[in-house]
Formats: structure tokens, sequence, C-alpha cells
């Protein structure tokens, strides 16, 4: 198959995912939800009598819902890596994260581990690679840091949302930026029209289009941008 449509992916903390093309998908509620009825029975456990059966019982409470969070952030990412595959793309560069030495940093750690980044990536792998699309991991250094326009690096807190190039004057989307700055990266900085977000497809409009308005779609929980 002709690379006539690749795309970058950038994963971050604000969306969960951000396309080369200008669409962004937030992180499904569900996952906070489930994060914080997790840590509730921790606490509970911790607090019942060792060897009692209120603390077994609460133990069996925090299993099962640990269990459930796992299977429905599991589902989430499979429909969400079902629909970037089938969504028109002809090739996906994603970043070569590296989560264990990410996850030191304790104030990020909760964060990135509810967000998946791995599994997603995993996911999105295998069935692009069956479906006959390439997948291909980049340097993830300074992709959020990187101007997408002329090259030039500066520091960006996480507070700022939106890249402003202090060499060429640039603005643009702290993840679309970053995104792009990926997709330049595996295809050895070659800038095309579908890098920089400028041909919007039709079959994609469709699909984002569906993700606001049809309530039985299986992503409508996340926030489209």
């Amino acid at each position: 198959m002709e690379n006539t449509n690749p795309v970058g992916i950038d994963l971050g903390l604000d969306s969960f995912v951000a396309v080369s093309d200008g669409t962004k998908i937030g992180k499904p509620n569900f996952m906070q939800q489930k994060r914080k009825k997790i840590a509730k029975w921790q606490k509970i456990v911790a607090r019942r009598n060792k060897g009692s059966k209120r603390r077994e019982r609460a133990k069996a409470r925090l299993q099962r819902t640990y269990e459930y969070s796992t299977s429905q952030s599991d589902d989430y990412l499979h429909k969400l890596s079902d629909t970037l595959v089938n969504s028109g793309y002809t090739s996906f560069a994603v970043e070569d994260l590296h989560i264990q030495n990410m996850v030191k940093n304790c104030r990020l750690a909760g964060s990135i581990q509810d967000a998946s980044w791995n599994r997603f990536i995993q996911l999105l792998s295998y069935k692009a690679e069956s479906a006959g699309l390439g997948v291909v991991k980049v340097d993830a250094k300074n992709t959020s840091k990187e101007c997408s326009n002329c090259g030039n690096i500066q520091e960006m807190p996480l507070s700022e949302r939106t890249y402003i190039c202090n060499r060429c004057g640039m603005q643009k989307d702290r993840d679309i930026n970053a995104s792009i700055n990926i997709l330049n990266r595996a295809t050895l900085g070659q800038r095309g029209s579908h890098a920089q977000g400028d041909n919007i497809r039709p079959q994609q409009e469709a699909t984002i289009e569906e993700l606001r308005t049809d309530k039985t779609h299986p992503l409508q929980d996340a926030v489209i941008a």
C-alpha cells in the first residue's frame, strides 16, 4: 500500500491522543473516576483489622473494582485503536516512550499509568500491521519543545498548552505541534500538507462528527477537540 496519508500521534496527559492532522481525543472520564474508587477501597482495607472478615470483604471489593477498571480501560483502548486504523490513515508514527523511567516522577506517575500508553501503542501497532499499515517509533526527545515549523527548541513547562515559537512566531496547540514533530521524524523531515494539518480528509471529518453526535459510538465519552 502506498503511504499517501501518514500521521504522527502524540500521547499526553491533557489529551489522550493528538494526531498531526489536528484531531484531538481526550481521556474518558471513567479513568479518573475508577482511580478514585480504587483509592477509596485501598484506604478501607488499610483501616480494617488484619485477618478479619471485614478486611477480606473489603479486599475482595477492591479487587473487583480494579478488575472492572482494567477491563473498561482495555475496551476503550481497543475501540480507539480500531477507530484510528479504520480512519483512512496509511501509517502511524509514535514516540518510543520509556514508561518505566517516566513513572519514577511521582507527580506524573498516576496519570501516566492511567493513560495506559504502552497498551495503546501495543494495540495500535498490532492492528495497523494486520491491516497492512506501517507503524514507526521515533525518538521522543524534545518533541514538545521543538517548533514543527522552523526546528527551534525552547523550554515548555507542562502548564503551557500552546506552543509559541520564540524564533518564527508560530502558534499551535502544544500536543498537535508535538504530533507533527513525531511525523516529521518518521518521514525524515519531509513536511507535507498532511503533517501540517492543512488537508483534513472528508473521511476523517465524518469520523469525528460521529464521535461528537452518536451516543452509541464506542468513543462517545471521550472529549473530541
